[in-house]
């Protein structure tokens, strides 16, 4: 067999094997959605005052943090739509970052969406919304979901994100809670 004979055979064998990913890209799952609710004793509007302030999470979320905080240098203050954490958060599977708060409904809910330091295709959005049960009682839920574009989804079939992430999401769960719960 001659070199020319190998080198369009192995390039054959590659292009083949691309082409196989891409397609199987197309069947991929492009959004991953973690979930995990807690109930704390404490009423609905101490719960949602505390985690509304997102510089607070780092109390809380497991992830990793960076501890040199860059200072904030926005107009923007915590608790309000468009503060950005000056915590760098290191979401292992997806990169590092830092969270935005970008909508607040008060008493019911808040979303953050991750903001990459890192170069990421990922777009991450982190949830917590609180449920009154009673007046002593409130349903916390922390929702972390990620989605990836085409044919970047494909990395998600091979990723260990769902089980890391929701590892980390229970040990935040707990942390938040004990948190809450040992407030005055």
């Amino acid at each position: 067999m001659t070199p020319m004979k190998l080198i369009l055979k192995l390039l054959f064998v590659f292009i083949s094997i691309a082409t196989m990913l891409l397609i199987l890209a197309l069947f991929v799952e492009k959004k991953i959605v973690i979930k995990e609710v807690l109930i704390v004793d404490k009423p609905v509007e101490d719960v949602f005052r505390y985690v509304k302030l997102i510089d607070r999470q780092d109390a809380y979320l497991d992830w990793p943090s960076n501890a040199s905080s860059q200072p904030s240098t926005q107009s923007y203050s915590d608790g309000n739509v468009g503060y950005t954490s000056p915590i760098e958060f290191d979401l292992k599977t997806q990169g590092r970052g830092r969270f935005r708060l970008t909508e607040i409904i008060p008493n019911k809910h808040i979303k953050c969406s991750f903001v990459p330091t890192t170069n990421t295709s990922a777009q991450i959005e982190l949830t917590i919304t609180t449920e009154s049960k009673n007046d002593t009682t409130t349903a916390v839920g922390i929702v972390l979901s990620t989605s990836e574009s085409y044919p970047y989804n494909l990395r998600l079939l091979f990723s260990k994100m769902p089980s890391t992430e929701s590892t980390h999401l229970q040990k935040s769960v707990k942390n938040l809670k004990v948190n809450l719960e040992s407030q005055e």
